[in-house]
């Protein structure tokens, strides 16, 4: 359970700087967030972006 409050931290401070030093590496990160946020949704049943968190 302390995961799961971490990652949504996490996620409300990361929401409001995007990550725009990622644009050159824009496509694959969209890639491997997608799979991320399936696995994620699989295992906890909820959608939370991954991507801000991980990148």
């Amino acid at each position: 359970m302390t995961g799961n409050l971490t990652i949504k931290f996490a996620t409300d401070k990361t929401k409001k700087q995007p990550f725009k030093h990622n644009k050159p590496h824009l496509k694959q990160n969209l890639l491997t967030c997608s799979v991320k946020n399936i696995e994620y949704s699989q295992t906890y049943g909820t959608a939370v972006p991954l991507n801000k968190v991980t990148f």
